[in-house]
């Protein structure tokens, strides 16, 4: 059975002899379809796949179902002592008003068509052949191998609610000149951009995934402003007291307390203007832009790299200038041992981070 017709879009592909194809709507489908009796690859865009050879043989997959053959009489034996037929074949249906299993039967039935239900064939899972009409739009010399960009990003809002949500291929922005020479399958080769605020939920997500809390906390997280703080131990310990029983009229009953760590912001992200000016402090991001969908996911590792080391990085008050910068735990007792003959403040202690 021959049912309906598609138009297929094509890519030659040379030197490998494949094709990307388009099929217009049924790029949610793909996974039903064979072409060349194979199932279809898929590709660097959502709307194309690739096959190994041109298409000449198209198929979709129907899936396992009932067919409607005929109605037959609810009790068999009323055509032993009626002339009603055993059975009513489709065609003594009103097909306007068929609704299966409620149905209006023509004449001479229409009287008695209750007294009969339909009856079915189960029908297999198979594949059904169709037509096609094949154009193929383009012809290259070679065509890199896909190359998927997938990010895990969140959204938040002032009532903390977070949502993740995944930033790939499709989410990246092409330049409108590219839209307009190349197909879209060609585009993730072309230079793409990430948008500042994609790239802000990304930093969002990523640092929650993997900060170290013992180092560093998320001191601000809104959809507009996402701030972290470093957890640095003090040098001299701050003791107070602290009355138990204050604001009651018990006795007087102190304990002692004891503050060890202090909190030092140390990176903040915008992702507008607006927002940038409005909190002191912050950095402002802007979009990431790479020659190709790779290349920008090289660079975005990188940033995401570098700001966890940043983060996870331990760091302790510099005694050599009393507490009024820092250093990284690691050089700490290095620096700590200098003498006075060392004069300015050393090179690894930063007043401001």
């Amino acid at each position: 059975m021959i049912s309906n017709t598609y138009n297929i879009q094509a890519i030659e592909i040379q030197d490998t002899g494949k094709y990307i194809i388009s099929m217009e709507g049924q790029n949610h489908f793909y996974d039903s379809f064979l072409v060349n009796d194979e199932k279809l690859t898929k590709g660097h865009h959502p709307d194309w796949v690739i096959v190994n050879s041109i298409p000449k043989k198209l198929e979709r997959l129907v899936s396992k179902h009932r067919k409607l053959v005929y109605y037959k009489l609810k009790n068999s034996e009323l055509s032993k002592v009626t002339d009603y037929p055993a059975m009513l074949p489709l065609e003594s249906i009103n097909k306007s008003q068929t609704y299966e299993d409620s149905c209006v039967f023509k004449e001479p039935y229409h009287e008695i068509g209750y007294l009969y239900e339909p009856h079915y064939q189960e029908i297999a899972a198979h594949y059904e052949p169709h037509n096609f009409n094949l154009k193929i739009i383009l012809s290259i010399k070679d065509f890199p191998d896909p190359f998927s960009f997938e990010y895990k990003a969140r959204t938040t809002d002032l009532y903390r609610k977070s949502d993740v949500y995944t930033i790939n291929n499709s989410s990246l922005v092409q330049q409108e000149l590219d839209k307009m020479l190349f197909a879209p399958p060609l585009l993730i080769h072309r230079p793409v951009k990430l948008k500042a605020k994609d790239l802000l939920n990304i930093i969002r997500q990523h640092v929650k995934d993997n900060i170290n809390k013992d180092v560093a906390v998320i001191s601000s997280d809104y959809d507009f402003f996402f701030d972290v703080t470093k957890i640095v131990p003090l040098h001299k310990i701050k003791k107070y007291q602290v009355d138990i029983n204050q604001g009651t009229k018990k006795k007087q009953k102190f304990i002692d307390k004891e503050v060890t760590n202090k909190m030092e912001k140390i990176i903040g992200f915008c992702a507008t203007r607006k927002d940038y000016e409005r909190y002191n402090g912050s950095s402002l991001l802007n979009d990431l832009i790479g020659d190709n969908a790779e290349d920008l996911d090289r660079k975005l590792k990188e940033l995401l790299d570098s700001l966890m080391e940043f983060i996870n990085t331990p760091i302790v008050e510099c005694l050599h200038c009393n507490a009024q910068g820092y250093i990284i735990k690691s050089s700490a007792s290095l620096i700590n041992k200098c003498n006075e003959d060392m004069g300015d403040t050393p090179p690894l202690c930063h007043p401001y981070l």
